[in-house]
C-alpha cells in the first residue's frame, strides 16, 4: 500500500469541528512547549496473535498517575513507549472528563498490542460513548478500512479536546504502525502484524508540524524526508519505541539524512528503560531485554552550530539539567543538539523552546527546577524528585568497572591526594572535563556523540561498548599517575614535581594546573603544567601542535607541557612531548596488563 500523510485540521473540519490551536506546533503565544516523556520499566509479554502487552495491574496505576500529573502540570505534549498503554487508560479517560487533556494540549499514548478484532471492538465502544468523538470510526469511509489486517494491531492513540457546534468532546485518533520490526527474535510483528498506510500531521502549512512514526516506522522506505521537509515550515517527530537496540544504523538512518539535509526538526524518541523485559508466551519464543534506552531529544536548529561554541554557550545550562539526569551531547557532523537519558526508569518534564524561537533548546531549571522536572517511581506512586545534587564517582566505578575501584580508592585516600580530584570531586562536568584534558582531548569531546550515537563519557557508560572505551581512559590514567609518582620525566620536569601538588582541572582555563596542598587548603602556585597521556607518538605530536597553537591564542606562552605516550619502537618505553629526553623508560613499578583489565601494556 502507498503511504499517506493526512492533515488532521482537514479531518477535524470535514466533521464540522473546531480545530484546536495546539500549543506544541503554534508559532504564536509561548515560546517553548512543555514534554512530558515516560520512560518507564516493567514486564511485558508478546505472542503473534496479539503482540506485545503489559498485563500487571501496577503498569496501568503508573499510567493513570502519569496522566494525572500530566493534567496537572498543564503539560503540552505527553509521550509514553510503543506498546505502553493499555486499552483500560483509554477506556477510563472515555469515562472521567476529569481524565480529559486541558485545551490545545496532545497527548500521544501508544496502546499495548491488540487482536485486531479487539481494536475494533475497543474504538466501536469509545465511539458510542457521550462526547467522545473517534476519527475515522465515524466518517463514511472509515480510515480503517484501508489496512492491511492479520493478526493484531499496533497503534498510538491521539488524544486531545474539540469543540463540535459548542459540544466539547473528547477526540480519540487512532494511527496504527506501518511497518514491522525485522528482529529474529521479536518475529511476531513480520507475522501477525496488521500494517496501515497513514501519517497524521498536526500543525499547518507555514507552520510548525508534528507527526508520530511507530519504531519501526522509520525503516518504512516509503517515508521520504523531503516529503515531511514540504508540509511545513520546520517538523516535530515523536518516536516511541519498544527497542532493544536503538542506535541500530537502521534506525538512526531517517533521523542522520534529516539532520545532514540541515532541516530545522526537533526528534523525540520514547524507548522502555533497563531492564525491561519482554516475555514470549510460547515455550520457543526467546525473551528481549532493554539493556539500553536512548530516549532522546535530538534539536537540530542552527545549521552554522559549532561544538565547541555551543559547549561554552550552554555549560551552566548543561550542568544545571544534568542534575535531572538529563545528559547533553554534540552530533558534530550534523551540528545536532542530543539530550539523552540513562537506562533508568523515569519521567520528565521539560520546556522545550520552539524552533522558531530564539533560546536555548532546553529551558535551565529556574527556582525550584519548573522547567525541568524529574519523576520516579517507589512504594507511594510517582514522585518528583530532588536534583543529583552531588555525584559519587567511585560508586559509580565500583558498580560498572569494578577493576578500577581498588587502584581508584587508594588514589582517593592518599595523604597528600596528588591524583585524588576526579574521585573527591562531586560535579560529573568538571570529572569529564578532567579525563578528558588528562587524555588530550581538549575541545569539550567528552560533549560529542559520534555518527553512530555513541558517547564517550567517563562519569556515566550506558553500553558495554562505552564502558570498554572508558577504561582504556582510566588504563591511561593509572599509568600516567605511575610515571609522575616514579618520577619518569626530564629533570626540568621533576623539579617542579618534587613539592607537594595535586593533578587539578581549573576552570579559569583549560588545563590542568599544578598546586600545592597545604592541609585541606590548595594554594595556587602560579604555575600550570598540562599533564597528559596519550596512545602513541602520532597522538602526541598531534596534541603537542594544537596545544603550542591555543597558547598563543590564550596567551599562556609559558604553559609547561608533558604529554607522556609509548614509544613507536618499543611499547614498554615511556616517550615525553616535548621531546626532552629520549632514553627515559619506565620504572619497575609501572603497570601491566596484569595489573588493569584490558590493558595493553607488555611485559
Amino acid at each position: 500500500m502507498s503511504l499517506k500523510y493526512k492533515r488532521v485540521d482537514e479531518l477535524l473540519n470535514s466533521i464540522g469541528a473546531d480545530v484546536p490551536e495546539f500549543t506544541v506546533c503554534s508559532e504564536s503565544g509561548a515560546e517553548s512547549f512543555k514534554l512530558m516523556r515516560a520512560q518507564l520499566a516493567g514486564e511485558l509479554f508478546y505472542s503473534s496473535a496479539r503482540g506485545a502487552y503489559a498485563e500487571e495491574p501496577l503498569h496501568l496505576d503508573k499510567c493513570i498517575q502519569i496522566i494525572k500529573e500530566a493534567q496537572r502540570e498543564f503539560v503540552d505534549l505527553l509521550l509514553f513507549p510503543e506498546y505502553a498503554v493499555p486499552y483500560e487508560v483509554i477506556s477510563r479517560i472515555c469515562k472521567n472528563s476529569k481524565l480529559w487533556p486541558a485545551k490545545n494540549k496532545l497527548w500521544v499514548l501508544p496502546c499495548c498490542g491488540a487482536n485486531k478484532d479487539v481494536f475494533l471492538k475497543k474504538l466501536k465502544q469509545f465511539a458510542k460513548m457521550d462526547h467522545i468523538n473517534v476519527i475515522g470510526y465515524n466518517l463514511e469511509n472509515p480510515i480503517y478500512n484501508d489496512v492491511d489486517y492479520k493478526h493484531f494491531v499496533n497503534a498510538i492513540m491521539y488524544v486531545f479536546i474539540a469543540d463540535v457546534d459548542s459540544d466539547r468532546q473528547l477526540f480519540i485518533l487512532p494511527q496504527l504502525k506501518t511497518y514491522s520490526m525485522r528482529d529474529v527474535d521479536f518475529a511476531c510483528e513480520e507475522i501477525g502484524l496488521s500494517l496501515g498506510n497513514t501519517i497524521f500531521v498536526f500543525g499547518k502549512n507555514n507552520g510548525t508540524i508534528l507527526l508520530s512514526l511507530i519504531c519501526a516506522d522509520v525503516m518504512n522506505d516509503t517515508i521520504d524526508w523531503r516529503r515531511i521537509q514540504n508540509m511545513g515550515t520546520n517538523c516535530i517527530i515523536l518516536n516511541p519505541q519498544l527497542n532493544s537496540n536503538p542506535r541500530n544504523p537502521s534506525f538512526s538512518r531517517l533521523r542522520q539524512t534529516i539532520f545532514d539535509r540541515s532541516i530545522e526538526t526537533i526528534i523525540i524518541t520514547c524507548n522502555w528503560a533497563a531492564p525491561t523485559r519482554v516475555r514470549g508466551v510460547m515455550e520457543a519464543d526467546k525473551d528481549i531485554y532493554i539493556e539500553l534506552s536512548w530516549s532522546c531529544i535530538y534539536y537540530k536548529k542552527d545549521r552554522n552550530l559549532e561544538s565547541h561554541k555551543w559547549a561554552e554557550d550552554s555549560r551552566e545550562r548543561i550542568w544545571q539539567i544534568e542534575r535531572k539526569n538529563l545528559y547533553a551531547g554534540f552530533m558534530k557532523n550534523s551540528r545536532t543538539e542530543v539530550w539523552y537519558t540513562d537506562n533508568d526508569e523515569i519521567i520528565h518534564i521539560l520546556n522545550i523552546t520552539k524552533i522558531r524561537t530564539i533560546g536555548f533548546s532546553i529551558r535551565r531549571p529556574q527556582g525550584s527546577g519548573g522547567n525541568v522536572l524529574k519523576y520516579i517511581f517507589s512504594d507511594k506512586g510517582l514522585q518528583q524528585i530532588r536534583d543529583e545534587r552531588s555525584f559519587d564517582f567511585l560508586e559509580e566505578i565500583r558498580g560498572s568497572a569494578p577493576v578500577f575501584f581498588e587502584a581508584f580508592h587508594e588514589l582517593a585516600n592518599e595523604q597528600y591526594g596528588a591524583y585524588a580530584f576526579p574521585f573527591m570531586e562531586t560535579e560529573r562536568e568538571r570529572i569529564d572535563r578532567f579525563f578528558d584534558l588528562i587524555g588530550g582531548k581538549i575541545d569539550w569531546e567528552y560533549l560529542l556523540i559520534s555518527d553512530s550515537e555513541e558517547v564517550h563519557r567517563y562519569t556515566l557508560a550506558l553500553t558495554k561498548e562505552e564502558r570498554s572505551v572508558r577504561e582504556i581512559a582510566f588504563s591511561g590514567y593509572l599509568y600516567m599517575v605511575e610515571a609522575l609518582k616514579e618520577k619518569m620525566l626530564p629533570e626540568y620536569l621533576k623539579r617542579k614535581f618534587e613539592s607537594a601538588h595535586i593533578l587539578y582541572w581549573n576552570e579559569r582555563n583549560m588545563y590542568s594546573d599544578l598546586y600545592e596542598r597545604e592541609e585541606n587548603h590548595i594554594k595556587d602556585r602560579g604555575e600550570s603544567i598540562y599533564t597528559s597521556y596519550v596512545d602513541n607518538e602520532g597522538e602526541a605530536q598531534k596534541l603537542l601542535s594544537h596545544i603550542e597553537h591555543r597558547k598563543e591564542k590564550i596567551h599562556q606562552e609559558t604553559l609547561d607541557i608533558c604529554i607522556m605516550t609509548r614509544s613507536r619502537i618499543s611499547r614498554q618505553e615511556l616517550v615525553i612531548y616535548p621531546k626532552y629526553n629520549k632514553d627515559i623508560t619506565r620504572g619497575k613499578s609501572a603497570f601491566t596488563s596484569t595489573d588493569i583489565a584490558g590493558g595493553d601494556i607488555d611485559e
